[in-house]
């Protein structure tokens, strides 16, 4: 049996515990992404994480799950920490909103899902853009299709009726440098990001500051004017 097939039987089976049980031994060892409600139901996802080209830590690194909150905000809805089942690899269960309380605790059914990664030595938070050049897909078994994971929807969102959860969606954090909107590519769109940020316009995406400058964590003019700057050099 090949290590890929053996990696996809063992995810499998592992992602379908959590439709019995309501807590991961992923959870255990959380620092960073720690206040969610768990209930029974859940979306589950794994995969692979590289942090600038580097391999997320084991037992360090922690992956967290959001969506909004209803007010602008958002809310965490499930984390893990990387590697804690199988080395090299995430496995997160994002939980439902509990439909017995009046207050949003967790997900909707079909709400989009917001992927952030802590890099520990850093101590630094990174928001994963939902765009192929930081989240990406990956077949989890082509030779044998009857271990295969499901294949999630694009940007990821939460579904209900999962059994066996969603395979190798992998993250690949920070966002390039003025990347302001998380597309992929850095272009005249990102500075009509950023302006709409400054003007307090509504905006369809969301801001990704993670793709600074000045390594301040704030988008502005200077931002502004450097993908100005880049995109006349390209052209």
């Amino acid at each position: 049996m090949s290590f890929k097939k053996f990696l996809a039987i063992l995810l499998t089976a592992i992602l379908g515990i959590l439709t019995i049980t309501v807590s991961s031994p992923c959870e255990e060892g959380l620092m960073h992404f720690t206040d969610f409600k768990k209930i029974r139901a859940a979306s589950k996802y794994a995969g692979r994480v590289t942090i600038n080209g580097t391999d997320a830590a084991d037992g360090e690194d922690e992956i967290g799950v959001f969506v909004s909150d209803g007010f602008g905000g958002e809310m965490l809805i499930g984390a893990c920490v990387m590697g804690e089942i199988v080395g090299g690899y995430y496995f997160v269960a994002a939980y439902e909103d509990d439909s017995t309380t009046l207050e949003k605790d967790g997900a909707y059914d079909g709400e989009e899902l917001i992927f952030k990664v802590w890099d520990k030595s850093e101590d630094k938070e990174y928001a994963v853009p939902p765009s192929f050049d930081y989240m990406f897909y990956e077949e989890d078994s082509e030779e044998n299709p009857e271990w295969k994971l499901l294949e999630p929807l694009f940007p990821p969102v939460w579904e209900n009726g999962t059994l066996i959860g969603f395979g190798f969606l992998n993250l690949a954090p920070p966002v390039n440098p003025g990347d302001i909107n998380g597309s992929g590519h850095v272009d005249l769109k990102d500075i009509i990001t950023v302006l709409q940020s400054l003007t307090g316009t509504d905006m369809e995406g969301r801001v990704y500051k993670d793709a600074d400058i000045g390594e301040d964590g704030r988008i502005g003019m200077e931002e502004a004017v450097y993908v100005l700057q880049l995109v006349a050099e390209i052209e």
